[in-house]
């Protein structure tokens, strides 16, 4: 690859042939000067390999990796972050997408502009039901991390693939994926970037579609409640908690992260049949979060307060979720 590589496409696919070929034409057909694409296979028994190794023989760009055995996207994403060349890095799954001229505004942003990473808006995509998540409204600017991170903690969403990642940033901090969780390895690991950052670029410009397939892997429903409250919540708590200590000024906006995140999985947990008795007694053992000091944020903040006063405990046997 003669060109000097600007940017970095790294995408782990396991048992993907159904989706791999759509995104890598999709890629190629936006023109991939300056641009390689890794792609990871995670130990896939179907044709994965196969598709991928085609389009890395017909395009010098796009390259093959394999894992001798499934070991995960964060494993997998590791290894694409070894064997990258790219100055910035970008993390795409296989059964998404990038709206037709993406590449070319990574290319001409990232010429043109320095930051420790980069974050912009996305769209879902349900059936065919296309819905922009929340954003600021912005053309773009730079903000420092604090103010960054209470923009994040208190009005915009984020995922994995609307971020583009400085790779100098990760190799200073040595910060990877943590190899072996179930679920909640992106948010962990977006957030700590977050917080390692000096500069962060926001534009409100849509640069992902985030697809919801009835079969898709990274869907919740495939995880036990249980997994997902060790995984995500606690370790996402102890992190937001970390990041909050060392920058008190956002100790309020991150409380008000933590406890959407509680509520949320609150939620989700009481509206399905199955009773988990240890996740319910976590649950009632967390309430404490919602005593916390919190931005406010009419009318969730009230919601909060009032929430304080529920007595948790006869919710949850009305509800059928007895705990021990």
């Amino acid at each position: 690859m003669s060109e000097q590589i600007l940017l970095s496409i790294i995408i782990p696919c396991w048992n993907g042939e159904k989706f791999l070929g759509s995104v890598l034409n999709l890629l190629v057909e936006q023109d991939l000067k300056n641009i390689e694409v890794l792609v990871v296979n995670d130990g896939s028994t179907d044709n994965t390999l196969k598709i991928a190794a085609k389009f890395a023989e017909e395009n010098s760009n796009i390259k093959v990796f394999s894992l001798e055995k499934n070991g995960g996207v964060s494993a997998a994403r590791n290894l694409g972050i070894k064997n990258s060349q790219g100055k910035y890095l970008l993390f795409l799954d296989a059964d998404d997408a990038l709206p037709n001229g993406t590449l070319d505004y990574y290319r001409s942003l990232l010429a043109n502009q320095t930051a420790d990473t980069f974050v912009f808006g996305y769209e879902n995509n349900l059936n065919g039901n296309i819905k922009k998540v929340k954003t600021l409204k912005s053309d773009g600017i730079i903000l420092d991390k604090i103010s960054f991170l209470k923009t994040y903690f208190m009005k915009i969403k984020v995922c994995m693939c609307n971020i583009v990642f400085n790779k100098e940033l990760l190799i200073r901090n040595t910060l990877r994926y943590t190899e072996g969780l179930k679920w909640g390895e992106d948010v962990e690991f977006y957030e700590k970037a977050f917080a390692l950052s000096q500069t962060i670029y926001y534009a409100s410009k849509i640069t992902f579609t985030r697809i919801y397939r009835e079969n898709s892997a990274s869907q919740a429903g495939k995880i036990s409640k249980a997994t997902i409250l060790e995984n995500n919540f606690v370790r996402n708590l102890n992190n937001l908690d970390a990041i909050a200590d060392k920058y008190t000024k956002i100790r309020k906006e991150a409380n008000y992260r933590i406890i959407c995140r509680y509520l949320w999985f609150l939620t989700d947990y009481l509206q399905e049949e199955k009773n988990i008795p240890e996740t319910t007694q976590k649950l009632l053992d967390y309430k404490k979060l919602l005593y916390r000091p919190v931005a406010f944020v009419f009318p969730r903040t009230i919601v909060i307060w009032a929430l304080r006063i529920t007595p948790f405990k006869l919710m949850f046997r009305l509800l059928g979720k007895t705990n021990p």
